[in-house]
């Protein structure tokens, strides 16, 4: 049918008219309601989307996302429309003409932008802490049958390569009557341990002040195991266990990385210091180059987030602006009011996962 489409220029016109004609910054939620009574949304236009909101309302979004990417209007303290906006709205005196130049304006400054590529991975090194695990050395069983483990007899049925958010489900399932503090941890040493290890990284195991070496050969996997204690395995290939490396060789920074009361601790910074430990024979090639610079940014606020957040948009958005600037940021308020969940959930939703670690005081 002819008006079973989205009027995206009509919609990018108005929202720039009503952001023109306001006394000042506009919430997202004024802004829908003014474009709304002024375009009429068809029936077409008016069905609901998975992400909850209309069809003509995403358009909106999507249509000021851009027109804030090329400098038409901006979202922080709220929604208004700059000088540049308001030339354009001048220049081109049609809907059509105008989306016309958005368009093209975007198209500009996504062939500026340099292409992503591809990162060769690095290898990596880890610590996995055996030596009392709930009273038990589980570290010469280790050595001697060729694994390192976690204690995962709580998580129930997962599968090894299951996704970060399956994860945080199954560990909060799992470990519901642990403190929100205690399964941050745990899913952290989790996440470590069955999808950011990887086969040929380094792995060191301690026990009364020595050192084991050695490299992982397999994936991640489930199996069974007495008391519970190792049922989350990981196949290593030990070098030299008899002759063990003594810890107090072991220069900055592993010793303070030690420290870390973790399960699994990240020991990549030292990479090439535990590499040179390594017996000549089986000595490891060292971390791949890596290729190429990843262009640092937060991911972006979308709609969907803040609707369930139940927050505006242009606020959260605002938070994180000022996060990328200041680097810290202090959410104050009474008690229970959420400030812990809005700080853990927004962290999460702008950085990669795995990427957040929650410490309390």
């Amino acid at each position: 049918m002819a008006d079973e489409k989205v009027r995206y220029s009509l919609i990018l016109w108005e929202t720039l008219q009503v952001l023109r004609d306001a006394s000042g910054p506009m919430t997202a939620g004024q802004v829908l309601v003014a474009v709304g009574k002024r375009i009429h949304p068809t029936p077409y236009e008016c069905e609901q989307q998975s992400t909850g909101g209309t069809r003509w309302e995403t358009a909106l979004h999507f249509c000021s996302g851009d027109a804030a990417t090329i400098g038409w209007m901006t979202k922080r303290g709220g929604w208004s429309i700059t000088e540049a906006g308001m030339e354009a709205l001048d220049r081109h005196p049609s809907p059509d003409l105008l989306l016309a130049e958005k368009q093209r304006l975007y198209r500009e400054i996504e062939a500026g932008r340099e292409p992503a590529r591809p990162v060769v991975p690095a290898r990596r090194a880890w610590m996995v802490r055996g030596s009392n695990v709930d009273g038990y050395n589980l570290v010469p069983e280790w050595l001697e049958d060729g694994f390192v483990s976690l204690s995962a007899s709580q998580l129930g049925p997962l599968d090894p390569g299951a996704s970060y958010e399956d994860l945080r489900r199954a560990v909060d399932e799992g470990y519901e009557h642990k403190s929100y503090a205690f399964r941050g941890q745990r899913l952290e040493e989790l996440d470590r341990f069955l999808r950011r290890m990887r086969i040929g990284d380094l792995v060191l195991a301690t026990q009364h002040g020595m050192v084991h070496l050695g490299e992982l050969t397999s994936p991640a996997y489930f199996t069974g195991s007495r008391r519970g204690l190792s049922n989350l395995r990981r196949d290593v290939r030990w070098y030299d266990t008899d002759r063990p490396v003594d810890g107090r060789r072991l220069q900055a920074p592993v010793p303070a990385l030690l420290q870390s009361q973790a399960y699994v601790v990240d020991l990549t910074e030292a990479y090439r210091q535990l590499a040179a430990l390594v017996p000549g024979e089986h000595q490891p090639q060292p971390p791949a180059p890596v290729t190429a610079r990843r262009q640092l940014a937060f991911h972006p606020v979308t709609d969907e987030f803040a609707r369930k957040m139940l927050l505006d948009r242009a606020e959260l958005a605002t938070i994180a602006d000022l996060l990328w600037e200041r680097k810290q940021i202090v959410l104050y308020g009474p008690p229970g009011t959420g400030k812990t969940y809005l700080a853990v959930k927004l962290a999460e939703h702008l950085t990669d996962e795995g990427a957040v670690k929650l410490v309390q005081f």
